[in-house]
This record gives structure tokens, C-alpha cells and sequence, in this order.
């Protein structure tokens, strides 16, 4: 995060303690009374562990344990520019801040593994201005993080095209809902809700079809023309879904995508919308079907958008996010009414639609730069290690990184930085591209980096929720956790009041009821 709203000057937490390295860069680190290094898979690559689970062998090009004599990280033997490819594998998936919000409203600290840094960049806006003229358009903030720290926050960024709803294509919609016993209560009347919301951005032209299974499927639905938003007729049939019975995934997969394929037209959008509590499970068979629909070498394919519903001591995120992974769609989770109708009313094209298809970001850095903490999924030197994703229109891609130089010394005010970013027209498959360079100089000094200060603080709550998650499950330290917690709180807290921003005091407010957990 950067902590440089007064360069040189050190902020201590509220309570006077300090953990100084976790909040600002001015302040010299307690290494004591702050750990930054869960050396375990927890979602994130840390180059300051030693052998973090989630670096590719790639990853740490700077060591982080710098030799002595040096004063700074070893330097490269060669002044080449330094080229990254990046990506997030999951496309548009954003369902781990909202399941993580669940827990701590019910009063638990989240399991580490449950908190998945990039999907909260996804899930929060960052306020970009999308394009109107093209597909994709590429963006690039960067701050350092101290007046002579040889750190600095980047955002990279592309933003899908700009869509009124009214533009969008006509959809061909299937909807396969676990209605199995387990669904009973708040699962299934979230199910509902979600279709409700549904109904309500369907438009006339739209196609529905309707499946539901358990230790059998029913197709409730088969082509259904829709009269227009909240069509009378599905919103009687919501109405009348219940749960009973065991779990038939494989089945209910096969006759949604059958149902898909009956209502298929390269003019529509195609999307199966598979909603589940988590209880089930990916079959082979399952697995190899999803992965073949999604990828229609003539056009776009049908997409699986994963809903998970359920208690948050019974669900389980695996199914929802193994599924959307192979079927290239969106995996959201909704833990209530009003977060069914913001995903599938205010977000619906975000959801559903695809402005660009296979995007992949390309990074160029001066020599002497290279990546010390990666918040997205993967990147590499080498593009073909890199699984490209699609990007949504009115939404866009987020890669919030530290990168750090091995010789401050070297740093040129006019070495310049370039971004592009990558893609396919999501119907025709045309690649385009959209690039653009500037000097260091430029990026430092750029008025406004308030989306990349947002970042820095959904970043840092994140990782908050890793470390609190750690202390308290993996080294018993509730007193560390709450340390963590309480200068968190102060953080994020003058952050809201620096952005003025909603979803930074959401999370100040989040952080505060970890808080109340952790009391004695």
C-alpha cells in the first residue's frame, strides 16, 4: 500500500503501536511486531518468503534478502528491458470478497485459502473511465512508496468498452439450479432472488430456458420467448422452486447445455447459469463438457456463469470456482437480497456479457525493475505460461503489483514504461491490441492515482484478512491478529476519508467487526 500522503514523515498506528512496515513506508520496520511473510499458499506471491507456494520459479526476479556490501537487491547482468505477461485465470470472478463479508458478518475470521486477492480488485470499482471507441483500452498508475524507498505501487488496468443496456445483444439464458435438499432455507430463497433480479434485466427478444436437479431433472422451461422485463410467466415459475432430494450435478449439467445448444445463435449471448450451494462435485465427464462448450473455434461458445448460495458454515467454494474456470464465465457469490440484485440487475452486463475475449497484459520495465509482491493470479517472462481471460464490458482487469529496483541510483526520470494489453473480438476473433508508454517521470507525477491508492487499501485489507486468518488458525496469536485488526482499522479509515470513497469505509467497517471477533 502507499503510505506516502506526507513523504518522510512516519504515521504511527492509533494505538501507538507499531507494526510501522505493514502501514508506511517511511517508518523503519519492527520486523518483531510485524510479519509480512505467511511463507504458505494463501493466494498471493510474497518475495519476501523464501519459498512462498504461490511464486512461479520466475517470479522473484530481485532477491529479497539483498547481499550486504551491495546496499540494495543484486542487478541483473543485463540492461534489457524487463517484459511481463499477465493474467487472472478465473474470468471476471469476484465471489471472494462477498463469501469472506459473510463470514465476518456471522461472526468468523476467514480461512486464508478463502481469500482470493485479485477477485477483490475485480469485485470493487475502481471508477475507470471505459472507452466508447474500442473494445479494450489500457491504463497504468504508478506511485513510489517513500521519498527513497526503492518500492513502488503499480496499477495496470484495461477497461472494457462502455455498454448502455439497451445495446447489448439479445441473450439466450439457461438457468441450472441445484434444488437439492441441502438448498433448503436461505440457499434456496437466495436462488430465487438471483432469478428475480435476472428477470428483471431480461428485455423482449431474450430467450430463457430452466432446469432444475437433484436426484433427477425437471426442464421447467425450453426456449421461452420473454414478453420483457419481469416476465409474468418466470416470475410465477421462481416463485414455485423448492428444494428436496440428493444431488445430480453431471445431470443437470448435460440437459442445461443441451437446452443451451436448442436456443444457440452466434447473434446472442449464449450463457448457462449454474447455481449451487457448493455441495456437489466436478466429474470428469462434467469437467471435459464444460471446457468443450465454452471454446467454439468460430465464434464465442457458451459460457458457464457460476451463483454461489448457501450458509457459510455448509458452502464450499471449490465446485463454483473450478466450474467458471473451465467454462470461462463470471463466478459471483450472493449472501442476500440486495447483492442478488446488484450482481444480476446493476452488473448484469458485467456478468454475462464479454466486450473483449483472451486478454492478456503485457508489461515492459526498465532493466533495473522487477516484481517484489504480485496480487493478481499469474504472470510470467513467457506469454504462453500465462492463461489469457475475458473482460467485460463497462468493468475492467486489475493488476495491482510492488515493484521494487535493485539500485536506486539507476532510476532515470525519462526510462519509460509500457503497457499493452492484448485481445480477440469476442465474435469474430479478430486480435487487436491497445498500447501506451510513459516515462517514469510522467507516471510519479500524475495527477490523479486515486484508483491506484483504492487499490493499495482493497489490497491491504485483503491482506489483512490473510494475516489475521494465519495468526489466528496457524500460529494461535490472537493477540498479533489483533494488533493486525486495529491498525488496519485506523488505515483504512483515514483512506475513506482521503477517497471519500463508499467501498473503502465498507471495508473500514468489515475490518472493524474482525475487530470485535478478536476483543477478549
Amino acid at each position: 500500500m502507499t503510505c506516502d500522503n506526507v513523504p518522510g514523515v512516519c504515521e504511527p498506528s492509533a494505538n501507538g503501536a507499531f507494526s510501522p512496515c505493514c502501514l508506511d513506508a517511511d517508518c523503519a520496520c519492527d520486523t518483531a511486531t510485524c510479519d509480512l511473510q505467511p511463507c504458505q499458499a494463501d493466494g498471493y506471491c510474497d518475495c519476501q518468503c523464501t519459498a512462498d507456494p504461490d511464486c512461479m520459479p520466475d517470479s522473484c526476479q530481485i532477491p529479497a534478502a539483498p547481499p550486504a556490501d551491495t546496499g540494495g537487491a543484486q542487478c541483473p547482468s543485463s540492461t534489457e528491458p524487463v517484459v511481463l505477461y499477465m493474467s487472472n485465470d478465473d474470468s471476471n470472478s469476484m465471489a471472494s470478497p462477498v463469501y469472506t463479508r459473510s463470514l465476518i458478518r456471522a461472526g468468523q475470521i476467514p480461512p486464508p485459502s478463502r481469500v482470493r486477492i485479485y477477485e477483490f480488485l475485480n469485485y470493487y470499482d475502481l471508477s475507470y473511465d471505459n472507452p466508447t471507441d474500442k473494445p479494450a483500452k489500457v491504463g497504468l498508475q504508478m506511485r513510489r512508496r517513500g521519498p527513497d524507498s526503492p518500492d513502488f505501487a503499480l496499477l495496470l488496468h484495461a477497461q472494457g468498452r462502455k455498454i448502455d443496456p439497451g445495446e447489448r445483444r439479445p441473450i439466450n439464458l439457461v438457468f441450472s439450479l441445484d434444488t437439492s435438499g441441502s438448498m433448503g432455507g436461505q440457499p434456496i430463497a437466495l436462488l430465487r432472488e438471483t432469478m428475480r433480479a435476472a428477470a428483471a434485466s431480461l428485455r423482449a427478444g431474450d430467450v430463457v430456458s430452466v432446469v432444475t436437479w437433484n436426484d433427477a431433472q425437471q426442464t421447467l422451461l425450453d426456449g421461452y420467448d420473454v414478453a420483457g422485463p419481469n416476465d409474468p410467466n418466470l416470475l410465477s415459475l421462481i416463485d414455485g422452486i423448492d428444494a428436496d432430494g440428493s444431488t445430480n450435478l453431471h445431470a443437470g449439467l448435460v440437459t442445461a447445455y443441451e437446452l443451451a445448444q436448442k436456443s444457440f445463435s452466434p447473434e446472442r449471448i449464449n450463457r448457462v447459469v449454474l447455481i449451487s450451494d457448493g455441495g456437489a462435485n466436478v466429474g470428469v465427464t462434467s469437467a471435459d463438457l464444460i471446457a468443450a462448450e465454452a471454446d467454439d473455434a468460430m465464434g464465442e461458445g457458451i459460457y458457464l456463469v457460476g451463483v454461489g448460495v448457501g450458509e457459510w458454515d455448509y458452502y464450499s467454494d471449490d465446485l463454483m470456482d473450478e466450474v467458471t474456470d473451465l467454462g470461462k464465465g463470471a463466478y459471483v457469490f450472493v449472501d442476500s437480497e440486495a447483492e442478488a440484485h446488484r450482481l444480476f440487475e446493476e452488473r448484469f452486463l458485467q456478468v454475462v456479457e464479454v466486450a473483449a475475449r483472451d486478454v492478456q497484459m503485457e508489461l515492459t520495465m526498465p532493466w533495473y525493475f522487477g516484481i517484489k509482491e504480485f496480487h493478481g493470479e499469474e504472470y510470467s517472462a513467457d506469454p504462453k505460461e500465462v492463461e489469457p481471460q475475458h473482460l467485460a464490458p463497462n468493468d475492467a482487469m486489475s493488476f495491482h503489483q510492488v515493484i521494487s529496483t535493485c539500485d536506486t541510483s539507476a532510476l532515470r526520470s525519462g526510462d519509460t514504461v509500457r503497457a499493452k494489453v492484448t485481445y480477440e473480438d469476442p465474435i469474430t476473433r479478430v486480435p487487436m491490441e491497445d498500447a501506451m508508454e510513459l516515462s517514469l517521470g510522467e507516471l510519479v507525477t500524475q495527477k490523479d492515482a486515486s484508483q491506484l491508492y483504492k487499490a493499495d487499501a482493497v489490497v491491504a485489507y485483503a491482506q489483512a484478512l490473510i494475516r489475521i486468518g494465519d495468526y489466528v488458525y496457524d500460529k494461535q496469536n490472537d493477540a498479533a491478529a489483533k494488533d493486525q485488526a486495529l491498525q488496519m482499522v485506523a488505515w483504512l479509515d483515514q483512506a475513506a476519508n482521503t477517497l471519500q470513497d463508499p467501498d473503502i469505509a465498507e471495508l473500514r467497517d468489515q475490518m472493524e467487526m474482525v475487530l470485535a471477533v478478536l476483543q477478549p
